[in-house]
């Protein structure tokens, strides 16, 4: 494996039937699946790894988001090099055994130092199977239907944290948590193995313009120069503030507010997640790529429109005193939030040089890991400013101050959506 990570593959595109794709669609589904189950373990068994290893609040609040997000964003733009250059397969493959093993290691830390040092070795490992993943279905997938491959996988990650939550909820009440990773995590490296085996690396497309390869200063230059792509790691940072927060407090704020337990709010974020982003991703997906036959553009007003529903929804869900109405409104939240991800990364890859397209990727997802922190880390502010003086309720105005950001994201998709046109006229 090793020598061949380093072989790139350059030529015309390679013959891929419909039966291939389809099977390697159903591996990058399933890649995205264990990647969203490992990742959510941690926060499913924190109360029980915080007892257990008599950790602190704020300890496991590291653990569970800042550990994971720097290490990631580290990880992220060597592993995207090695992508642009390298055989992706090998990478994905690598990079998924990895994960799999580091969430056993998290079973078998003896104290909080060991079980930090694991996490973000997930972290490490879950930052390569993304930007190289996008630059292989740029690859195999044509223009298309590429919108609703990617809507496909990004369906496959919404489903894999709901199931993480109900698995791991489940299997610590029957195992404990230290099994739970265990468990969880054996599956991954035969899953890895199988990847290696029966996935092979396609050729590059754009073979003309593959051969020189740039350095990543020149490739970041490159990006800036394109306007569309500017506008993608706006909309990247924008959106993710609005939807994390809100996805973020939406619980503690059903339970302060409405008095909610917990277990019906993991029922109602389970059941939000499953009918809102799994439905909303993929319905991204197939409009996405009808609509682009008309002009590419249709990738940005489908992004645009729908997060521009967004900040109506979620003034429904802070201010609306039905319990019911918030919970349908959370659906409808969930759904629109998630129509941007499958639209924007085909835009991305449309519109990024072929030898830099998992750089790209992963300049576009390290804007929506830095906007999927602001949001949360804003509403707490806002929460422990406002508590004083409005006690309870201080959590509406905190969630309803961070609407602004989706309404500003989905008018510059839409006001911008003409620069794409020439983009991928200079891309290709």
């Amino acid at each position: 494996m090793g020598s061949s990570m380093n072989a790139p593959t350059v030529g015309g595109p390679a013959p891929w039937s419909q039966r291939m794709r389809g099977y390697f669609l159903a591996m990058a589904f399933t890649t995205g699946i264990f990647a969203a189950i490992d990742r959510q373990l941690v926060g499913v068994l924190l109360q029980s790894i915080k007892t257990d290893l008599h950790a602190s609040d704020t300890q496991m609040g590291l653990l569970t988001g800042t550990y994971f997000s720097l290490f990631q964003v580290i990880a992220i733009f060597p592993l995207a090099r090695i992508a642009d250059y390298g055989n992706r397969k090998n990478l994905i493959a690598l990079t998924i055994g990895a994960w799999s093993l580091a969430t056993m290691l998290c079973g078998l830390a003896q104290n909080y130092t060991q079980i930090a040092i694991a996490i973000c070795l997930v972290a490490i490992g879950e930052a390569g199977s993304g930007p190289a993943g996008a630059s292989l279905i740029t690859d195999i997938f044509p223009p298309k239907t590429r919108t609703r491959v990617f809507g496909l996988l990004a369906s496959g990650g919404a489903a894999g944290i709901a199931f993480g939550v109900f698995l791991g909820g489940t299997l610590n009440d029957l195992l404990g948590w230290r099994h739970v990773f265990l468990v969880v995590g054996a599956p991954g490296v035969a899953f890895a193995l199988l990847y290696f085996l029966t996935i092979k690396e396609p050729a590059r497309l754009g073979a003309p313009h593959v051969g020189a390869r740039p350095s990543v200063f020149r490739s970041l230059a490159t990006f800036w120069k394109i306007p569309t792509y500017r506008l993608l790691l706006f909309f990247n940072l924008m959106a993710p503030i609005t939807g994390f927060a809100t996805l973020s407090w939406t619980p503690a704020f059903l339970m302060r507010v409405h008095h909610l337990t917990g277990r019906q709010v993991g029922l109602f974020m389970a059941l939000a997640i499953i009918f809102g982003s799994v439905l909303g991703n993929l319905f991204s997906g197939f409009v996405g790529d009808h609509l682009q036959k008309r002009s590419p553009r249709w990738l940005l007003y489908v992004s645009g429109g729908g997060i521009l529903l967004a900040p109506p929804l979620v003034m429904v869900i802070v201010f609306n005193p039905s319990v019911a109405v918030v919970l349908g409104a959370l659906g409808a939240f969930m759904f629109v939030a998630a129509t941007y991800t499958p639209c924007n990364s085909a835009a991305a890859m449309s519109v990024a040089p072929p030898r830099s397209r998992a750089l790209a990727q992963a300049i576009a997802t390290l804007f929506t890991t830095i906007g999927a922190a602001i949001g949360p880390l804003y509403v707490g502010m806002m929460n422990d400013r406002l508590t004083p003086q409005y006690g309870a309720e201080a959590i509406r105005i905190s969630m309803a101050t961070v609407a602004l950001p989706a309404l500003l994201a989905g008018l510059a998709a839409l006001l911008f959506a003409g620069l794409i046109d020439k983009d991928i006229e200079r891309a290709v």
